[in-house]
């Protein structure tokens, strides 16, 4: 049987993966808060497209169509019911 032998080359890539795995995790999240002009339902629906962004890449792509969807329901129900009354 071969042993799997750890060397400094193959933890320096699994470091820089994780740091990649990280940084995907938290910046999706500052992108869609940079914009203050927007309305609040427009705030809001990009807060949540980047969750489903999120969960469709820890999730490979499973949940991305379905979170998408909630978003754009949530985004319209906003827009019809909520921005008025603000």
């Amino acid at each position: 049987m071969n042993t799997f032998k750890r060397s400094w080359s193959g933890r320096a890539i699994a470091l820089a993966l994780m740091f990649a795995v990280l940084g995907l995790i938290c910046a999706p999240l500052p992108a869609a808060e940079e914009e203050s002009e927007a309305s609040s339902c427009e705030s809001a629906v990009l807060k949540c497209i980047s969750d489903a962004i999120l969960s469709g890449l820890l999730s490979a792509g499973a949940t991305l169509p379905i979170y998408l969807s909630f978003c754009l329901i949530g985004y319209g129900f906003c827009e019809k019911y909520v921005e008025k009354y603000i």
